[in-house]
C-alpha cells in the first residue's frame, strides 16, 4: 500500500495543498461561481444536487415577467427612435411625415408642423432684416450723395 501511494504521488499532479487542520486540497483557479446575466425568478429547477447533466440540458426555467417587460420597454424605445428618425428625415426633405414604420406618434406630425412654421417664420424674419438693411444702405448712399453735393 505504501508503494502504491508513492507511485500514485509520482504520477498524479496536485495544484496546491493547503496545510490546515482539515488538510484540504485546493485548485489554483479557485471556486467556480455561476450567476445569471439578467435578474429573474426561478420558476422550476430541473436538476438535483449532485446529478450529472449533459450539454444542452435545461437546468432551470425562469419566470419571463422581467424579460418581457424589458423587451416591451426596448421595443417602445426603438419605435420612438424610429419615429424621431422619420420626423428628422421629413424635416430634411421638407415634406410632411409619411412614414411606413409601424409606430409614428401623433406628436410627430404636430412637431413637424411646428418646426416648419418656425422655419418659415425665421425665413420671413431674415427677409425683413435684409430689406431693412438694404433700406438703411440706400439711405446711407443717398445721404453720402447729398453730403458730396454740399
Amino acid at each position: 500500500m505504501l508503494v502504491c501511494m508513492i507511485l500514485f504521488m509520482c504520477v498524479m499532479q496536485v495544484d496546491r495543498v493547503v496545510t490546515s487542520v482539515e488538510g484540504m486540497i485546493v485548485t489554483k483557479e479557485g471556486s467556480l461561481y455561476v450567476s445569471p446575466l439578467n435578474t429573474a425568478v426561478v420558476r422550476e429547477l430541473n436538476v438535483k444536487v449532485g446529478q450529472a447533466v449533459k450539454k444542452g440540458q435545461t437546468l432551470a426555467t425562469l419566470d419571463p415577467t422581467f424579460t418581457q417587460a424589458d423587451l416591451q420597454q426596448l421595443q417602445e424605445r426603438m419605435a420612438s427612435d424610429e419615429a424621431t428618425v422619420a420626423r428628422e428625415e421629413a424635416e430634411l426633405a421638407v415634406r410632411p411625415i409619411n412614414s411606413p414604420r409601424r409606430y409614428v406618434p401623433i406628436d410627430s406630425g404636430r412637431i413637424w408642423l411646428k418646426r416648419q412654421a418656425q422655419y418659415h417664420s425665421d425665413l420671413a424674419n431674415y427677409d425683413g432684416q435684409i430689406s431693412s438693411t438694404e433700406a438703411q444702405m440706400s439711405q446711407a448712399k443717398s445721404d453720402a450723395d447729398k453730403y458730396v453735393q454740399r
